[in-house]
């Protein structure tokens, strides 16, 4: 479920090509195709929760992806599906972090750097 592309790289390897490596495009329009079939066959209960499946697999080791699982497993409806799966994709194509559903913090602080084991200046 998490490579929908082996059959092609599997083709590749054999024939000696470059492995396939799917881009972030060719991620979300297979998430989106998809979650329409799903849409089709079974209720949309169950395409909700089948799509939050395929999402979780689909998104390991993209930047952003556990913020992008946690709004995905917040969405009840077909409509918060596909906005979330639409910023998401959106953010990290542009080159932005995603922060998920609670959006971008207010202010960032950054801790003080240290330049020594000293505590304000004071030796244990």
């Amino acid at each position: 479920m998490a490579n929908p592309w082996i059959f092609r790289q599997i083709e590749d390897t054999i024939n000696g090509r470059e492995l396939f490596q799917p881009t972030l495009e060719d991620k979300r329009a297979v998430l989106l195709e998809y979650f329409d079939m799903l849409r089709e066959d079974i209720p949309q209960l169950a395409a909700i929760g089948r799509m939050k499946q395929l999402a979780g697999q689909f998104t390991r080791g993209l930047q952003g992806g556990a913020l992008f699982r946690t709004a995905l497993y917040h969405s009840h409806s077909v409509d918060e599906i596909l906005d979330r799966i639409s910023e998401y994709f959106e953010t990290i194509s542009a080159g932005r972090q995603y922060f998920g559903e609670a959006g971008k913090p207010a202010e960032i602080i950054e801790a003080p750097e240290l330049d020594s084991c000293d505590a304000a200046g004071v030796a244990a």
